[in-house]
């Protein structure tokens, strides 16, 4: 064996290396070649602190040199596979660390590597790294918090200038300040992650970069979390693929699947399946664009608004989604929101669960709201149901479709709130209960039009107080469309059936002498119905109403066993059938 490689093995065991109080424990890798010799031996340390303050070491510059008060391997000499454990009890003199590093260079270009950090009891009152490189990459560094103290933040890895990659910081117990998976000031954070099962945190954020944020993971079981809750949160860069899922504890803070201050959120989740967030719940957010993202709610409790997607100032939210099918959620609920621009095929799906706010398909509060989706087959939702709304612009072919569950608030297909037009917008009502008023399209304010817009209703209703039903809602009203198919009215009486210019009935017997819709007050003005009977054309009581109109209005003839059977309006609501072969 050749002079350099004992010359490597005297400078690994030299017992000027282990004249620390603290444990160490140095293993030593060398790499022989026979072509080229020995190869410097790379070094890796685990170390155990006890408390004594001569186990710590000046800080370095950044985080403000001299002081000697920094855990870290000798020297700084060691960036990867480190591991540094703290265990300790506070007081009785032992020394509390400022910092701790599992790996530290500021090389260029070293990568921070495979370190670890155990914390198992003591305090840290500055910051816990797992591995940091100021110009290298950070990567598949790990934080462990079982118990203890940090004042102030954890990063799993960081990085000035590098990416900060595959990092991760597990809370199980103990109490801490701001946690992040993986930080990257210039470059990216991709795939970091933090878990928290108990313990108190104030701030979560699985990758952090001024720059892309790329399919980073928070999952929270359990503890209390103070403050904010992001899978992925960028500056200037885009964030897109993160995630974050609530099962169990308590968050005091937002949550955001992925945030981007400048750019924009796509494809980013946040599933809430148990605990309590008691403030608002994104799957995306940004100032500009958001599209694709995702919130699913099967649990737990949202005290906040919760958006797929939520642009807060000019982008568009496009075809986010939220998915509800259980828990109980206080506040509005949107598939997709922007404050100034457009909310584009956005969609809410209900299934199960407690609503007691508002639920948009699409929101905008002074763009257009166009193509949204709100679908309900179950659950109870006690306020305002629409496919989409907006304050400003026109709210443009949206639907609703409920087949089941409670909705004791109305529902409404599309909305304009300001000088918009609310067209070709969809209201249906399938074998379900409403509490409130049913709106195919409502263009309120400054001269909007209700144009255009359908409502169907279906099988059995039960009208849980008195509603009204709309085809529109505005100055102008026009080309509305109502269909009641094979249709049973249960419960209470409709207050005012108005703003239709075609009335379809289908599933219709002939001879039916019990009225099809009771009203109070029914206006069919110069109104167009159409009639489809189960078998034989006859006459049929269609409308019973205290206060009922029909003049100009008519019902087409139907055609049936090559004969064709005209029909009129009598005042009392019949279909009553006149001459055999009458014509239009």
């Amino acid at each position: 064996m050749n002079s350099m490689f004992f010359a490597a093995l005297s400078f690994c065991f030299s017992p000027a290396r282990f004249t620390r109080s603290l444990f160490r424990e140095v293993l030593v890798a060398c790499f022989v070649s026979f072509s080229c010799g020995v190869v410097p031996p790379v070094l890796a340390e685990s170390m155990t602190y006890r408390g004594s303050s001569g186990d710590l070491q000046d800080a370095p510059a950044y985080l403000g040199g001299g002081s000697k008060n920094t855990l870290a391997p000798a020297g700084y000499a060691r960036i990867t596979d480190n591991t540094i454990t703290i265990d300790y009890t506070v007081g009785n003199g032992n020394a509390n660390p400022t910092h701790v590093l599992g790996g530290y260079s500021n090389s260029v270009g070293a990568v921070a590597e495979n370190n670890s950090i155990i914390l198992k009891n003591g305090l840290v009152t500055g910051g816990l790294f797992g591995g940091r490189s100021v110009s290298g990459n950070a990567t598949n560094n790990t934080v462990s918090v079982s118990g203890g103290i940090v004042n102030g933040w954890i990063y799993g890895g960081n990085s000035v200038s590098g990416n900060a990659t595959g990092n991760a910081v597990t809370i199980s117990y103990g109490t801490v300040h701001h946690v992040r998976g993986g930080r990257s000031v210039s470059g990216t954070a991709t795939n970091n992650t933090v878990t928290v099962s108990d313990g108190t945190v104030d701030m979560v954020i699985g990758g952090f970069s001024d720059h892309d944020v790329t399919e980073n993971k928070v999952g929270v079981s359990g503890g209390t979390m103070n403050g904010t809750v992001s899978g992925g949160l960028s500056e200037r860069g885009r964030a897109t693929g993160n995630t974050v899922i609530v099962s169990g504890g308590t968050v005091d803070g937002s949550v955001y699947g992925g945030l981007s201050y400048e750019s924009t959120a796509t494809g980013n989740t946040a599933t809430i399946s148990g605990g309590t967030v008691n403030s608002y719940v994104y799957g995306g957010f940004s100032k500009h664009d958001v599209t694709k993202n995702a919130v699913n709610v099967s649990g737990g409790s949202v005290n906040g608004t919760v958006s797929g997607g939520d642009s807060s100032d000019d982008g568009t939210a496009t075809g986010n989604t939220v998915t509800i099918n259980g828990g109980t959620l206080r506040d509005p609920v949107s598939g997709g929101r922007s404050n100034r621009g457009s909310a584009t095929n956005n969609t809410v799906t209900i299934s199960g669960g407690t609503m007691n706010g508002m639920v948009y398909g699409g929101l905008s509060y002074e763009g257009t709201a166009t193509g949204n989706i709100v679908t309900i087959s179950g659950g109870t939702l006690r306020d305002l149901v629409s496919g989409g709304s907006s304050n400003r612009g026109s709210a443009t072919n949206n639907t609703v479709t409920i087949s089941g569950g409670t909705v004791r608030g109305g529902v409404s297909g599309g909305d304009s709130l300001g000088s918009g037009n609310a067209t070709g917008n969809t209201v249906t009502l399938e074998n379900t209960a409403i509490g409130k008023e049913i709106v195919g399209g409502a263009g309120v304010h400054y001269g909007g039009t209700a144009t255009g817009n359908t409502v169907t209703l279906a099988g059995e209703i039960t009208f849980i107080s008195f509603v009204d039903i709309l085809g529109g809602r505005s100055v102008i009203v026009s080309g509305n469309t109502l269909n009641l198919v094979h249709f049973r009215q249960a419960g209470n009486s409709i207050n005012d059936l108005l703003g239709f210019d075609n009335v379809h009935f289908s599933g219709l017997e002939a001879g039916q002498t019990s009225a099809i819709l009771t009203a109070a007050n029914v206006n069919l003005d110069n109104s167009r119905t159409t009639l489809q009977f189960d078998g034989k054309p006859g006459t049929v009581k269609l409308i019973e109403a205290t206060n009922l109109r029909t003049v100009n209005a008519r019902i087409d003839p139907v055609e049936y066993g090559g004969v064709r059977y005209g029909f009129y309006w009598d005042s009392d609501g019949n279909a009553v059938a006149g001459n055999s072969g009458v014509g239009e």
